[in-house]
């Protein structure tokens, strides 16, 4: 949501699914658990002044899950979620970013044309300990939601 706010516009949030199931095969390997393992996962869409910019699917598996959600409204950030639900804090995490040819869900809950490609981003969440605590698939509309990213060099 602050990627929103500080690009200026009024973020919101539309939820598209709560629930349960089993993880696939690449969910599983970026959470390092078994293929078939249950994950809890929370599909939400992101919106800058009612326009949809953002697509985002997070995975967290079940077993992490020390106080499942009570509400099935959930519009807390992940690293919130975690802490709250899991018990968990986010040390670190990974992003691997391309541009995709989103899937046709997708594409329609964004509201792109056919052809469109967006810029995909896995993130992965990684505890002190190292462990996967949670994955993110997540389409950005980059044409309604410039980003910039920021690096620090050392020498």
């Amino acid at each position: 949501m602050r990627v929103i706010e500080n690009g200026g516009r009024k973020p919101s949030v539309r939820q598209l699914f709560v629930g349960e199931r089993a993880a696939d095969q690449d969910e599983a390997r970026h959470l390092e658990i078994e293929a078939g393992e249950m994950v809890f996962v929370l599909e939400r869409l992101f919106l800058a002044d009612v326009k949809p910019v953002i697509h985002s699917t997070n995975l967290v598996p079940l077993d992490l899950l020390t106080q499942p959600p009570q509400s099935r409204q959930l519009i807390e950030s992940i690293q919130d979620f975690l802490r709250q639900h899991a018990g968990q804090e986010i040390t670190y995490s990974t992003s691997d970013i391309c541009a995709v040819l989103p899937p046709p869900e997708v594409a329609k809950a964004l509201r792109v044309q056919d052809g469109q490609p967006l810029l995909r981003f896995d993130d992965v969440f990684f505890n002190a300990s190292s462990k996967p605590i949670a994955y993110g698939i997540n389409y950005y509309n980059e044409k309604l939601l410039g980003m910039r990213l920021v690096r620090t060099h050392t020498n």
